[in-house]
């Protein structure tokens, strides 16, 4: 079990453990959300839940889905949000989806982990669309902010996790063409990579 600042944590087999990637996006929520009331939060790739936890302990958040492909995902954030106490889990629903495709509802932030290495580069064959972003390692991102203009309020953000593995400047010019604005937040060097944290906003 994972203690992160009071959380626990449980990881289920199939699903993704939380790394130094996972931390980087968790640091920066509350500062994301701070200018929403009642604020609806959409973490998509949920793995184990951790966003999506950190998310609904904040007294300014009304709403928390935790979406994600894998249905061992869904099972395992919802017994973390269960071991985590019943003021949490009044506000969390669930939702087994490949990316918006069953996803209902506008959102004030969404979180998105995103699988960031190219297509190949991942040994676990059984989790490996926890990883795996396509051919340049963003192809995931793009259809995913690409899709999540439909699910966006007016003033919404999008907290985005990404790779120096991947295509980072294509990235960054993909996200503009889709009617993006794009910042790097922050980013922490990792073992094989630097990992950057990338706030979006429709223009």
């Amino acid at each position: 079990m994972i203690d992160y600042r009071g959380l626990k944590i449980l990881k289920k087999y199939t699903v993704y453990e939380p790394g130094d990637d996972s931390v980087l996006a968790a640091k920066h929520i509350e500062k994301a959300l701070k200018p929403f009331r009642n604020a609806d939060v959409l973490d998509m790739g949920t793995g184990t839940g951790i966003l999506g936890l950190v998310s609904s302990r904040l007294k300014n958040v009304r709403s928390v889905t935790f979406a994600d492909i894998n249905r061992n995902a869904i099972d395992n954030a919802r017994d973390n949000v269960r071991i985590n106490g019943d003021l949490i889990r009044a506000k969390c629903r669930f939702v087994n989806t490949d990316l918006f495709s069953k996803v209902r509802g506008r959102f004030d932030l969404i979180i998105f982990n995103a699988p960031y290495l190219k297509s190949g580069l991942s040994l676990h064959l059984d989790e490996f669309r926890a990883w795996e972003g396509g051919k340049k390692g963003i192809e995931v991102s793009l259809n995913f902010l690409k899709q999540a203009k439909r699910h966006l309020k007016k003033s919404s953000k999008v907290l985005i996790v990404e790779s120096s593995l991947g295509s980072i400047p294509d990235f960054i010019d993909e996200s503009a063409a889709l009617g993006y604005k794009v910042r790097k937040v922050a980013s922490v060097k990792s073992l094989f990579e630097r990992i950057f944290l990338f706030s979006a906003e429709l223009e």
